[in-house]
């Protein structure tokens, strides 16, 4: 059984990461900090590390960096990546511009009117 550890210091998207995965059939610790996740990941295996970069003791990209050193797979999260200055969060425009096609014009993911829509105000902004 895969072992993950979640470091999250907002504890509804804990709960929330943790449920998903317990559910998923993983085994799960949760801690809230960096110093607490790298305590944990220097003390035990684990399969996946899943941590939020902004930690309130630190950044969790050091976590990322621990965990490549284990030889751990690390996936980051925030809500702060996709903030425009409107408060809205938003995801797809930059991960439509992240898979468009060589040409530069032409994207892989996502040509319905409201992605289109989306890609318009971000490029005018």
């Amino acid at each position: 059984m895969p072992r993950i550890l979640v470091v999250e210091d907002d504890a509804a998207a804990q709960l929330f990461f943790a449920h998903v995965l317990l559910y998923a059939g993983n085994e799960v610790d949760t801690i809230g900090t960096m110093s607490g996740g790298a305590d944990l990941l220097r003390s035990r295996r684990y399969d996946l590390v899943l941590s939020d970069v902004k930690l309130p003791d630190g950044n969790g990209l050091e976590i990322a960096d621990l965990a490549g050193e284990k030889g751990t797979k690390a996936l980051m999260i925030t809500g702060h990546a996709f903030t425009l200055p409107t408060g809205t969060h938003e995801a797809t425009s930059p991960v439509t511009r992240a898979a468009e096609n060589l040409d530069g014009q032409t994207p892989v993911a996502g040509s319905s009117p409201a992605m289109t829509e989306d890609r318009a105000r971000i490029s005018a902004a």
